[in-house]
């Protein structure tokens, strides 16, 4: 499962101004993007963004811009930004709510796309802050606690804590022996049988196993709680930052096997008839024949 572009679609028809015009021409073509190469997906999403919005960003400013392009500069700059995941895309949406705040001309629609894609860049300070200006219009944050320990050998992963209604930033470390990372999420339903399948196919779990869900726009907090209570044996934590690992896909279900850290075989997709079982266990049984060594449970 490819998680899609979540933002309303541009009219059709009717009179429309050359910034809506140009908007539609450019979300046309970004909408039609295949993420299943996240890197092809970025460099393609940057090159329409640049196409269509960078002589603008280059030859006018922003407090002097029409509020009616700073709407669709910040509907374009979070499509973007859905594939990049880069840090100057949530810049740029910040500098035009600020200029369209200043003359009065920003709109709930403006301020719910720059907190969207806050959680989705793990913003949380800055999505508090957008969230307190508009408190019940916009969906609640949990708790953010982040523990002290820090080292840039682990990656950062949250932890859905439902009792505390918290994200809780934990550190994982791949760096040593053999693991099986999942690229999964519980709205999918082929990432679902695979992770109800590995709960009682021991084949299945051959190696320490890490289920995984990518930055989004929305935590789905309940949807993770729900699942992991439900299913404390392959229990989701979300993904903080997608460039700490180096995988290519990241549409839902992806199996990566890593060795200290790399990777070394990767299979993709899971059929609800359980007919893709043989290949994930075939990708399992050759990491263990390597004899590479295992690493301890996740978290460790």
């Amino acid at each position: 499962m490819a998680f899609g572009l979540l933002m309303s679609s541009p009219a059709t028809a009717g009179d429309m101004s050359s910034w809506e015009a140009t908007f539609n021409e450019y979300y046309g073509k970004i909408r039609r993007i295949d993420g299943g190469d996240a890197t092809s997906a970025a460099r393609e999403a940057a090159k329409l963004f640049d196409a269509s919005y960078l002589g603008f960003l280059e030859n006018q400013g922003l407090e002097k811009s029409p509020p009616e392009a700073l709407h669709f500069l910040i509907r374009a700059t979070a499509a973007r930004h859905f594939y990049t995941h880069d840090a100057r895309d949530v810049s740029t949406m910040h500098a035009a709510v600020r200029a369209l705040a200043s003359a009065g001309q920003d709109t709930q629609s403006d301020w719910d796309t720059f907190f969207r894609s806050l959680i989705l860049a793990r913003d949380f300070d800055q999505a508090a802050l957008v969230q307190k200006r508009f408190n019940d219009r916009l969906p609640a944050l949990p708790s953010i606690v982040i523990p002290e320990e820090r080292t840039s050998a682990k990656k950062a992963l949250w932890h859905v804590d439902v009792t505390s209604k918290s994200l809780v930033r934990q550190s994982v470390d791949v760096s040593r022996g053999m693991r099986l990372v999942v690229i999964s999420h519980p709205a999918c339903r082929f990432s679902r049988a695979a992770m109800i399948a590995f709960e009682s196919d021991p084949e299945l779990r051959g190696l320490p196993v890490l289920w995984v869900v990518p930055p989004e726009r929305d935590l789905n907090f309940d949807l993770m709680g729900s699942w992991n209570s439900d299913h404390p044996a392959v229990p989701v934590r979300l993904v903080d930052r997608t460039s700490q690992w180096n995988f290519k896909h990241w549409s839902t279900p992806t199996f990566y096997v890593l060795k200290d850290g790399e990777v070394v075989g990767q299979g993709t997709g899971w059929a609800i008839d359980g007919s893709s079982r043989a290949g994930v266990v075939d990708l399992i049984s050759q990491a263990r024949s390597a004899d590479y060594g295992t690493a301890g449970e996740p978290g460790q």
